[in-house]
């Protein structure tokens, strides 16, 4: 783009007509705009369109949402994330409690993973030796180790029972050890979970594992990489009419079955590009399944610091229908939401906050409903 007069006038008069047909739902003269800019104009496009974003933020501040939410989920649109943080939204909820363990430094809880058993909750708390400090991972030893605690709660989240994971040790040596970001779900009356690991199997990168816990003892424990990836993370398992079920990913949309051996049990394009990772397993909720998805952005582009935000996604038959603007528990800092159940008119999500601290929060159901929007509500 030349930088003269002339073309600033005109791309901001193409970010206007733009801005308009957002709000007035004329998707396709936004999709025709952003075709014919994205070439012409791959950087200024953006730039202009942010600020004029930023502008209608406190000019108009659900105006602006939505043209961020369309920009951010249309495939053909790239760049806009860096500045998304800006566009968030803290959670409304209800209660909060910290979870915690007494143990001595150097060991925090983080990312718990929760399911409702009726008259309690059971509860996964993962515990690490390190530090986090804007990318960088350390450990007294240099050796990053998680454990795992089991843990049953009562209705006020007290803890009634608290037992460590048993787990064998691996043959392999690494610098990783430990499963990772446990997401547990009772399957056949067994407790069976996906998680992170390094130790069984032979790749140099994380990839995913599903296990059974029989009491709070490991009880199986399987390595699977269905699509030959370097790296896997973030599985989210679920039950639906008696079988294990993993949401793979969101974009294309790939469920796969469980039963000693994987399948793909769906796999579609959800119509919106989602750079989402996983975050909180699926719950049966309104005739369908809501999950949780997060995002990073970079806070800065030097020293590697960046702040999580979440969504909530709603599906059934196998597509994704439904899905919340983007929001945070407390600040602009590293939030993981690795954990969610139901109990009556609430939805209980488990969070993990900085690395270094394990919550609980409670929502109400219609609150989550309401923040879910359709998604002919965006650029199809």
């Amino acid at each position: 783009m030349q930088n003269n007069e002339d073309d600033l006038v005109s791309l901001d008069n193409l970010c206007t007509r733009f801005s308009q047909s957002i709000i007035h739902r004329d998707f396709d003269q936004s999709r025709e705009i952003i075709e014919m800019t994205k070439n012409n104009y791959p950087r200024d496009i953006q730039v202009h369109i942010h600020q004029k974003m930023i502008l209608l933020y406190y000019l108009n501040k659900s105006r602006s949402i939505m043209l961020f939410d369309n920009l951010y989920l249309y495939r053909g649109f790239q760049g806009s994330s860096h500045q998304g943080f800006f566009y968030s939204d803290p959670l409304n909820y209800t209660s909060k409690k910290r979870l915690n363990i007494n143990l001595p430094p150097p060991w925090k809880c983080l990312n718990p993973s929760i399911i409702n058993l009726g008259n309690k909750y059971l509860i996964n708390i993962r515990v690490v030796n390190y530090t986090h400090y804007r990318g960088s991972y350390t450990s007294p030893t240099g050796i990053i180790i998680t454990r795992n605690f089991l843990a049953e709660l009562n209705n006020d989240f007290e803890i009634l029972k608290l037992n460590e994971m048993i787990i064998p040790n691996f043959p392999r040596q690494c610098t990783i050890k430990g499963l990772e970001d446990c997401r547990i779900v009772k399957w056949r009356e067994n407790i069976w979970f996906t998680c992170t690991t390094f130790e069984n199997h032979s790749l140099t990168s994380a990839q995913v594992s599903i296990g059974s816990i029989i009491g709070h003892h490991l009880s199986s424990l399987h390595h699977f990489n269905p699509f030959n990836k370097q790296c896997e993370k973030n599985w989210l398992p679920f039950v639906k009419d008696d079988k294990l079920e993993i949401i793979y990913s969101s974009e294309p949309f790939v469920v796969l079955e469980y039963d000693k051996e994987l399948r793909i049990k769906s796999s579609n394009n959800s119509l919106i590009r989602t750079p989402f990772r996983g975050s909180a397993s699926p719950i049966e909720f309104m005739n369908g399944y809501l999950y949780v998805v997060h995002d990073a952005y970079n806070i800065n582009d030097f020293d590697g610091e960046r702040s999580y935000v979440h969504r909530f996604v709603w599906f059934n038959d196998y597509k994704i229908q439904k899905i919340s603007h983007q929001f945070f528990f407390e600040d602009k800092q590293i939030e993981y939401c690795s954990g969610m159940c139901l109990n009556n008119d609430y939805i209980i999500l488990t969070v993990g906050i900085r690395d270094e601290e394990a919550w609980i929060y409670e929502i109400k159901v219609v609150e989550v409903w309401l923040m879910l929007k359709d998604l002919s509500s965006f650029i199809p």
